[in-house]
């Protein structure tokens, strides 16, 4: 008639049926891959791709992390030994400074010391030179007849002459073997016999050589004073033994021998290798 009959293959099945066939496979495919396979985000897959660089380099270059590892250890063992340091180094500040506070009481108490032992030797000198200024005025007082007593007396049955009102009295200190000076102070700018006596007069000034004795007296050296005296009448004998060492005793008796025999406003004290300037 007019229809025409599927064809059939070799093996019995129609071609119709192996084209619904094909189109369902197909189609199911479709369906399992938009199931399954999924396109992975762009931002997923860039940082899936970073990590697995990394992750990549360090498989690499092992030493690398090592080198930052150690470092990082290194630099924290570091610290920890500066932070100790530290520590160390202001417990010696503080121990210096404790050291140093001590060190500075001590001092302070030390110049505290000296202080008042300096006050002590002075009021112990001021009274010894007061003892021997009234020594000397007790020596007055017994009547001694020589050049250098603190005072004269004509007989001891007389009186106590008062003391004569001066000027200044100047002492020149000398010793034995300085004739030559003592000359040379004679030719230049103190006075001699009886200008001498007349500027004691006129002005109310003393000068004196003053010396004392040798360790024998009445020996060459006393003798040669002696004559000397006899000659110029311008030394102020001193109950004292001449010595270098003896120096600071000669001028306290100096001192109190003059203030014993001359009222005077000033008293002065100087070596015979100064030249004075009298004005």
């Amino acid at each position: 008639m007019g229809f025409n009959r599927p064809q059939k293959v070799a093996n019995g099945v129609s071609t119709r049926w192996v084209s619904l066939l094909c189109f369902a496979s197909f189609f199911l495919g479709v369906l399992v891959i938009n199931r399954f396979w999924a396109v992975p985000d762009p931002i997923k897959r860039d940082e899936e791709a970073s990590s697995l660089k990394k992750h990549h380099s360090e498989l690499l270059h092992p030493t690398v992390n090592c080198e930052k590892k150690a470092s990082t250890s290194l630099s924290s063992m570091l610290l920890s030994r500066q932070g100790t340091f530290f520590l160390k180094f202001l417990k010696l500040m503080m121990l210096s400074c404790e050291a140093g506070y001590i060190k500075f009481i001590i001092k302070s108490k030390m110049v505290h010391l000296i202080h008042s032992c300096d006050d002590d030797f002075r009021t112990l000198d001021k009274t010894i030179s007061s003892l021997e200024m009234q020594l000397a005025a007790a020596r007055a007082a017994k009547g001694d007849n020589e050049e250098g007593s603190p005072a004269v007396t004509k007989s001891g049955n007389e009186k106590l002459k008062e003391r004569q009102k001066v000027f200044f009295v100047m002492g020149v200190i000398t010793a034995f073997s300085s004739r030559k000076r003592r000359d040379s102070i004679r030719e230049t700018w103190m006075p001699k016999g009886e200008e001498l006596k007349k500027l004691e007069k006129e002005k109310g000034i003393i000068m004196r050589f003053v010396i004392g004795h040798s360790a024998t007296p009445g020996g060459v050296l006393d003798r040669a004073i002696d004559a000397e005296d006899e000659q110029h009448k311008d030394f102020l004998r001193l109950n004292h033994i001449e010595g270098y060492h003896e120096l600071s005793s000669k001028t306290q008796l100096y001192f109190s021998t003059a203030v014993a025999k001359w009222d005077a406003d000033f008293y002065i004290k100087v070596d015979d290798d100064v030249h004075v300037n009298l004005g």
